[in-house]
Protein backbone atom coordinates (compact mmCIF):
# COMPACT_ATOMS: atom_id res chain seq x y z
CA UNK A 1 0.00 0.00 0.00
CA UNK A 2 2.12 2.66 -1.34
CA UNK A 3 4.84 1.76 0.82
CA UNK A 4 3.18 2.50 4.55
CA UNK A 5 4.56 0.15 6.71
CA UNK A 6 1.91 -1.33 9.39
CA UNK A 7 3.33 -1.69 12.62
CA UNK A 8 1.39 -4.61 14.97
CA UNK A 9 0.05 -5.00 18.09
CA UNK A 10 1.26 -7.36 20.66
CA UNK A 11 -0.98 -9.06 22.94
CA UNK A 12 0.62 -9.67 26.54
CA UNK A 13 -2.01 -11.17 28.21
CA UNK A 14 -6.00 -11.66 27.69
CA UNK A 15 -9.33 -12.37 29.92
CA UNK A 16 -12.89 -12.63 29.60
CA UNK A 17 -14.55 -9.78 31.85
CA UNK A 18 -18.13 -10.62 30.93
CA UNK A 19 -19.63 -13.63 29.47
CA UNK A 20 -23.53 -14.80 28.60
CA UNK A 21 -24.93 -17.12 25.83
CA UNK A 22 -25.14 -14.35 23.47
CA UNK A 23 -21.62 -12.22 24.14
CA UNK A 24 -18.58 -12.17 25.44
CA UNK A 25 -16.41 -8.60 26.44
CA UNK A 26 -12.70 -9.65 26.20
CA UNK A 27 -9.74 -7.65 27.97
CA UNK A 28 -6.40 -7.94 26.26
CA UNK A 29 -3.27 -6.13 27.48
CA UNK A 30 -1.67 -4.95 24.88
CA UNK A 31 1.67 -3.20 23.63
CA UNK A 32 0.55 -0.98 21.34
CA UNK A 33 2.67 0.19 17.62
CA UNK A 34 4.11 3.33 19.21
CA UNK A 35 5.78 0.68 22.15
CA UNK A 36 3.04 2.13 24.88
CA UNK A 37 1.41 -0.88 27.01
CA UNK A 38 -2.27 -0.37 27.14
CA UNK A 39 -5.24 -2.12 27.86
CA UNK A 40 -8.25 -2.95 24.38
CA UNK A 41 -11.48 -4.29 24.92
CA UNK A 42 -13.13 -6.92 22.30
CA UNK A 43 -16.74 -7.04 21.77
CA UNK A 44 -17.12 -11.15 20.59
CA UNK A 45 -20.35 -12.47 19.15
CA UNK A 46 -20.84 -15.32 16.80
CA UNK A 47 -21.07 -14.52 13.33
CA UNK A 48 -24.74 -13.65 11.75
CA UNK A 49 -26.26 -13.10 8.36
CA UNK A 50 -28.44 -10.83 6.59
CA UNK A 51 -30.55 -11.57 3.36
CA UNK A 52 -31.82 -9.38 0.95
CA UNK A 53 -34.82 -10.73 0.26
CA UNK A 54 -36.17 -10.15 -3.65
CA UNK A 55 -38.92 -10.94 -5.23
CA UNK A 56 -40.35 -9.66 -8.54
CA UNK A 57 -39.85 -5.71 -7.95
CA UNK A 58 -40.16 -5.95 -4.47
CA UNK A 59 -38.19 -6.40 -1.11
CA UNK A 60 -39.03 -7.99 2.07
CA UNK A 61 -37.99 -6.11 5.54
CA UNK A 62 -38.85 -6.58 9.18
CA UNK A 63 -40.26 -4.35 11.60
CA UNK A 64 -39.36 -4.85 15.21
CA UNK A 65 -38.74 -3.44 18.29
CA UNK A 66 -35.39 -3.18 19.15
CA UNK A 67 -34.37 -2.51 23.00
CA UNK A 68 -31.03 -0.78 22.73
CA UNK A 69 -32.67 2.14 21.00
CA UNK A 70 -36.07 1.78 22.38
CA UNK A 71 -38.02 1.96 19.33
CA UNK A 72 -39.12 -0.19 16.03
CA UNK A 73 -36.38 -0.63 13.30
CA UNK A 74 -37.12 -1.50 9.79
CA UNK A 75 -34.76 -4.50 8.70
CA UNK A 76 -34.08 -7.06 6.18
CA UNK A 77 -34.13 -10.34 7.78
CA UNK A 78 -31.19 -11.00 10.13
CA UNK A 79 -30.02 -13.66 12.38
CA UNK A 80 -27.06 -15.14 14.44
CA UNK A 81 -25.34 -18.33 13.12
CA UNK A 82 -25.80 -21.48 15.13
CA UNK A 83 -22.76 -23.52 16.58
CA UNK A 84 -21.38 -25.28 13.53
CA UNK A 85 -23.98 -23.69 11.32
CA UNK A 86 -22.67 -22.79 7.57
CA UNK A 87 -23.58 -19.56 6.74
CA UNK A 88 -25.96 -20.36 3.93
CA UNK A 89 -27.89 -22.77 6.20
CA UNK A 90 -28.12 -19.73 8.47
CA UNK A 91 -29.86 -17.63 5.59
CA UNK A 92 -32.52 -20.09 4.52
CA UNK A 93 -33.49 -20.66 8.39
CA UNK A 94 -34.03 -17.23 8.99
CA UNK A 95 -36.16 -16.51 5.86
CA UNK A 96 -38.02 -19.07 6.77
CA UNK A 97 -38.38 -18.05 10.50
CA UNK A 98 -38.77 -14.67 9.93
CA UNK A 99 -40.40 -13.90 6.05
CA UNK A 100 -42.38 -17.52 6.30
CA UNK A 101 -40.65 -18.04 2.93
CA UNK A 102 -37.99 -20.47 1.50
CA UNK A 103 -35.60 -19.61 -1.75
CA UNK A 104 -35.05 -21.63 -4.72
CA UNK A 105 -32.09 -19.31 -5.38
CA UNK A 106 -29.52 -18.26 -2.77
CA UNK A 107 -26.34 -15.87 -3.51
CA UNK A 108 -23.58 -15.09 -1.06
CA UNK A 109 -22.86 -11.30 -1.61
CA UNK A 110 -19.70 -12.28 0.81
CA UNK A 111 -19.25 -10.82 4.30
CA UNK A 112 -18.36 -7.86 6.12
CA UNK A 113 -16.75 -7.20 9.72
CA UNK A 114 -19.47 -5.35 11.62
CA UNK A 115 -17.33 -2.78 13.95
CA UNK A 116 -13.91 -3.90 13.67
CA UNK A 117 -12.38 -1.10 15.84
CA UNK A 118 -15.22 -2.52 18.73
CA UNK A 119 -16.20 -6.46 17.97
CA UNK A 120 -14.78 -9.59 15.65
CA UNK A 121 -18.41 -10.00 14.18
CA UNK A 122 -18.58 -11.22 11.28
CA UNK A 123 -21.80 -10.71 8.71
CA UNK A 124 -22.65 -12.93 5.54
CA UNK A 125 -24.70 -11.71 3.44
CA UNK A 126 -27.03 -13.40 0.64
CA UNK A 127 -29.82 -12.63 -1.55
CA UNK A 128 -32.58 -14.63 -1.94
CA UNK A 129 -34.77 -15.31 -5.08
CA UNK A 130 -37.45 -17.12 -6.27
CA UNK A 131 -39.36 -17.77 -3.28
CA UNK A 132 -42.29 -20.10 -2.29
CA UNK A 133 -44.38 -20.07 0.90
CA UNK A 134 -44.25 -21.75 3.94
CA UNK A 135 -44.81 -21.11 7.64
CA UNK A 136 -42.78 -18.64 9.84
CA UNK A 137 -41.48 -19.95 13.08
CA UNK A 138 -40.32 -17.11 15.01
CA UNK A 139 -38.78 -17.20 18.20
CA UNK A 140 -40.69 -16.23 21.44
CA UNK A 141 -38.96 -12.22 21.30
CA UNK A 142 -39.34 -11.98 17.37
CA UNK A 143 -43.16 -12.18 18.22
CA UNK A 144 -43.83 -8.49 17.55
CA UNK A 145 -42.03 -8.42 14.69
CA UNK A 146 -44.01 -7.51 11.05
CA UNK A 147 -43.56 -8.16 7.24
CA UNK A 148 -43.15 -5.37 5.27
CA UNK A 149 -43.24 -5.82 1.27
CA UNK A 150 -42.33 -2.55 -0.61
CA UNK A 151 -41.12 -2.09 -4.15
CA UNK A 152 -37.35 -2.08 -4.43
CA UNK A 153 -37.20 1.65 -5.56
CA UNK A 154 -38.94 2.74 -2.15
CA UNK A 155 -35.99 0.50 -0.45
CA UNK A 156 -32.78 3.14 -1.10
CA UNK A 157 -35.56 5.96 -0.42
CA UNK A 158 -35.93 4.91 2.80
CA UNK A 159 -32.26 4.51 3.35
CA UNK A 160 -31.51 8.42 2.42
CA UNK A 161 -34.88 9.13 4.51
CA UNK A 162 -33.44 7.92 7.75
CA UNK A 163 -36.10 5.43 7.86
CA UNK A 164 -33.96 2.37 7.60
CA UNK A 165 -30.73 3.26 9.76
CA UNK A 166 -30.09 -0.58 10.69
CA UNK A 167 -26.23 -0.70 9.44
CA UNK A 168 -26.30 -4.49 8.31
CA UNK A 169 -29.26 -3.69 6.16
CA UNK A 170 -27.61 -0.70 4.79
CA UNK A 171 -24.07 -2.11 4.41
CA UNK A 172 -25.95 -5.01 2.97
CA UNK A 173 -27.59 -2.72 0.56
CA UNK A 174 -23.96 -1.07 -0.33
CA UNK A 175 -22.42 -4.04 -1.06
CA UNK A 176 -25.39 -5.84 -3.06
CA UNK A 177 -25.22 -2.35 -5.44
CA UNK A 178 -21.31 -2.80 -5.57
CA UNK A 179 -21.85 -6.39 -7.07
CA UNK A 180 -24.29 -5.54 -9.57
CA UNK A 181 -26.75 -2.92 -10.86
CA UNK A 182 -30.46 -3.31 -9.90
CA UNK A 183 -32.47 -5.65 -11.83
Amino acid sequence: MNGVIFMSWKKISSKIVYSSPYLSLREDRVIQPDGNEGIYNVLERQPFVAVLVLEDDNIYLVSQFRYPINQRSLEIPEGAMEENEKPEDTALRELREEVGKNAMSLESLGSLYIGPGLTSQKLYVFVARDLMDCNTKRELTEKDMEIVKIPFREFEDLIKDGKIFDAPTVASYGLFKSCRSVE
